[in-house]
């Protein structure tokens, strides 16, 4: 599995561990920014495993489903990041948890005291109890399935094992699949369990005796029971003398008859009340003040197996030649690319068309979608109007105050200048003011036109985006999911398409970096994506089924049927500032300057040879025709041309 591309998205990494029935592994999600590391569980049956694969394959996909309904809602469980079944197996990829598992913790022969066991209780105890709010018992708590991740938080991890109780109504009727079977870990489950007959308080008996292996380093299968009471016997074990109500509800949470132990997390709660009231209600549980050993941060393992797998790809390359690059032209696209060996492609290159002095300093630089006007926000509150190419000045629009964000029309017949809670309306080839439009009850961050610019979109620092008739200048309906503040608007009409052509769609991006499609027709939020790590730039619908999303860290390609990510550009070491979206190129400017072109077809990047625009403002025309810098009350003009390269020797 080491070096296999799941998917043709996630890279196997390392083997992390091996169960009745799966495999998991170590992987990094080659589509999403940095490469997250994430995990990847694999069904395999072992050869002497007793369960069926049948019930096998039931069970790892009971984890599936209930990692991908708890996930969501309970921070201390790991995501269900994606579920796969085909010719090859089924896998599971969830998230990754970075931390030491609490089984460690014995290996270096610590122990837990007092507190830290009392802190670990208060830790996990809330998880279980959201946990069997959904009727699921984990079945398998160890040490070896806690987490410590690196924010302090314990994670419970493993669902492998995980059961659903029958609903109240069906539970008399018959009992749920696979509830007579003795899965778990040996030591760990108590008599109930092991006879198939499972309760909540099974996982309270699993918790407390990783308590307690944890506060004396004897394995549960090594304590004896004592022959008057039937319980067990471990407090003899301990190094130290622990706080007499922890021994006390350790006790009852490993009560031999079921009817003797605490039922649920809340009774033990109640019961650990008492001698943790001294605790601010409000004040965060601490963790196990739990030390670990650390690998050495310089080459970790997984740097020398992403280095061992990229040389091993890189001779596979060379190997297996057309087929190989033909199936997976996605990687090879991009690793050609990095070696220099994509020969023949088309260069663009940047040439000095004007350099214009500008009196007051320039806020932003916006164009017509024709590249055919330049409009120049400055900071005495003027908007000037020049002509591309030649940079003539045309007109200057007036305005009644400071303006935070503007906007053109397609067509460039109109300018919309947002100023705080309202937006400024002018027509551009009469330089003549219009209207404003006001409603707003937090700033306006974003303004866009309609391809016919008969409706305008503002978005506001409260999350919520209103439309407007252009003509009359009536509210026409405000698209409301309060929270994080808009950045970005677009309507939904695909790259290169005319200014007649109507959009039932309103793409925005906020500042949580999320994506959000919106209807038109019911004012309802479509559906939202997730993946930048960075504010968005642009955005721009390539065709009725894709989604290009720019960011300051990369590009994205979205499938809206599948919901899904289709494709991803190489990351960008330094944080991209203006995009521009021509014939499915996408052409991106970093604030050093550096311009970078994008295939969304081949996947290729291409580097454009530029120099001197190390400026304080960048900005692309919509076309990609032009590139506007600003720097120190000079405004220069570039125009993009392109030439063939030569193939590569």
């Amino acid at each position: 599995m080491i070096g296999q591309l799941l998917t043709g998205r996630y890279l196997i990494l390392e083997q992390l561990g091996a169960g009745g029935f799966s495999e998991t592994y170590l992987a990094r999600d080659k589509y999403l920014p940095h490469h997250p590391l994430c995990v990847a569980k694999c069904l395999k049956l072992s050869p002497n495993n007793p369960i069926s694969l049948t019930t096998a394959q039931r069970l790892f996909q009971t984890e599936a489903q209930v990692l991908a309904e708890l996930g969501p809602h309970i921070a201390q469980i790991p995501t269900l990041l994606a579920y796969s079944h085909d010719q090859e197996g089924i896998y599971q990829i969830q998230q990754y948890i970075e931390g030491k598992h609490l089984g460690q913790l014995l290996l270096t022969g610590q122990r837990l005291n007092s507190a830290t066991a009392i802190a670990l209780l208060l830790e996990v105890l809330p998880i279980l109890q959201q946990v069997h709010a959904h009727r699921i018992i984990h079945r398998d708590i160890k040490p070896s399935n806690l987490i410590q991740s690196t924010t302090g938080k314990i994670v419970l991890i493993d669902f492998g094992a995980a059961y659903r109780l029958q609903p109240p109504p069906a539970e008399a009727g018959r009992e749920g699949e696979d509830a007579d079977l003795a899965i778990g870990t040996p030591g760990y489950m108590p008599p109930e369990q092991q006879a198939g007959h499972l309760q909540f308080s099974s996982d309270l008996y699993a918790l407390a005796v990783s308590t307690i292996f944890l506060l004396t380093g004897i394995h549960p299968r090594q304590l004896a029971h004592n022959p008057i009471s039937g319980e067990l016997d471990w407090q003899m074990h301990l190094p130290h003398p622990i706080h007499p109500g922890l021994a006390t509800v350790l006790g009852g949470m490993t009560r031999h008859q079921v009817g003797d132990r605490y039922a649920t997390t809340q009774q033990v709660l109640d019961a650990m009340a008492p001698f943790v009231a001294a605790r601010s209600p409000d004040a965060p549980v601490a963790p196990p003040a739990v030390t670990f050993q650390q690998r050495p941060r310089s080459r970790p393992r997984w740097f020398r197996v992403v280095r061992r797998s990229l040389v091993v790809t890189s001779l596979a390359l060379g190997l297996v030649g057309g087929s190989y690059l033909y199936t997976h032209q996605d990687a090879s696209n991009y690793l050609l690319a990095r070696m220099g060996m994509g020969g023949g492609r088309s260069q663009r290159r940047l040439t000095l068309v004007q350099s214009i002095p500008v009196m007051a300093p320039v806020q932003q630089v916006a164009f017509d979608g024709r590249d055919r006007y330049l409009i120049l926000l400055t900071a005495d509150h003027k908007l000037q109007v020049l002509s591309l190419p030649d940079g003539q000045r045309r007109t200057t629009l007036p305005s009644a105050g400071a303006l935070t964000t503007v906007s053109v029309s397609q067509d460039g017949a109109w300018v919309a200048g947002a100023r705080d809670r309202t937006i400024d309306l002018w027509h551009l080839p009469s330089g003549k003011y219009l209207r404003q439009l006001s409603g707003h009850s937090a700033p306006v961050t974003s303004v866009a036109f309609a391809p016919r610019a008969e409706i305008i979109a503002s978005g506001s620092q409260d999350g919520t985006v209103r439309l407007w008739q252009r003509q009359s200048g009536i509210r026409q309906r405000t698209l409301s999911r309060p929270g994080s503040a808009i950045t970005t608007l677009n309507f939904g009409t695909t790259s290169g398409t005319t200014s007649g052509t109507t959009s039932d769609t309103l793409m925005s991006a906020n500042r949580n970096f999320e994506l959000q499609l919106w209807n038109l027709q019911t004012g309802q939020l479509h559906r939202t994506f997730a993946g930048h790590t960075a504010p968005i730039l642009r955005l721009q619908r390539l065709d009725a089924n894709t989604v290009l999303s720019v960011g300051a860290d990369r590009s994205l390609v979205w499938h809206l049927r599948q919901e899904e990510l289709a494709r991803s550009s190489p990351f960008q070491q330094v944080p991209q500032v203006t995009a521009s979206i021509r014939d499915r190129q996408v052409t991106t400017v970093n604030h050093q300057g550096v311009v970078r072109t994008w295939n969304l077809d081949t996947g290729a990047s291409d580097l454009v040879l530029t120099q001197g625009l190390q400026t304080a403002h960048l900005s692309l025309s919509p076309q990609g025709r032009y590139l506007v810098a600003y720097r120190d009350r000079q405004l220069t003009l570039w125009q993009f041309s392109t030439t063939k390269a030569a193939p590569s020797p």
